[in-house]
């Protein structure tokens, strides 16, 4: 599997096409070195500040058309964050349908990591397990065919999850 750190945007303006254009040429090279890789890992594909839709499925047909499986990168944790490096809308439904841990009182529970409010999925909730299970319908819809999942290692010792468990225990 192939996984190249092609730019991508954190702060500032948006740069449009320049993970496309990284990502064309990693193609480009993988084609000329014959490095026989069996997927390529598309780390921008959740927020359109780092790759919009027609540049998305043009490079997964391009990977396809390699004899490449594409792959899509997806946090196991929900982020509210202005970096742009997912799409708003994840935090707000997760937190929204209560799909994240809880503290002792029975708030939601978040933390601070890149300036933002941040939390964890709560795989213990037969909710925001369908929920997961739909966003990552909603990748293999785009045509993923596997995905890297990150940052697994955010539970917290003191959550309370729906099942009773703290983070310690989890």
């Amino acid at each position: 599997v192939f996984s190249h750190r092609s730019s991508i945007n954190l702060l500032g303006a948006p740069k449009p096409g320049k993970y496309f254009a990284d990502a064309m040429e990693n193609l480009k090279q993988l084609k000329e070195l014959e490095l026989g890789a069996t997927g390529y890992l598309v780390e921008a594909w959740g927020s359109e500040v780092n790759i919009n839709q027609e540049e998305l499925t043009q490079l997964i047909t391009e990977i396809r058309g390699l004899g490449i499986k594409p792959m899509t990168y997806m946090r196991q944790m929900v982020v509210n964050s202005f970096l742009g490096t997912e799409n708003p809308d994840i935090y707000e439904q997760a937190l929204a349908n209560e799909l994240i841990p809880t503290d002792e009182a029975g708030l939601p529970y978040t933390f601070s990591m890149w300036l933002a409010q941040t939390s964890v999925i709560d795989y213990t909730n037969p909710q925001a397990v369908d929920w997961w299970e739909n966003r990552l319908r909603d990748m293999l819809d785009l045509g993923s065919e596997g995905f890297m999942l990150d940052f697994g290692e955010q539970v917290r010792p003191d959550m309370v999850f729906h099942n009773g468990e703290t983070g310690g225990s989890m």
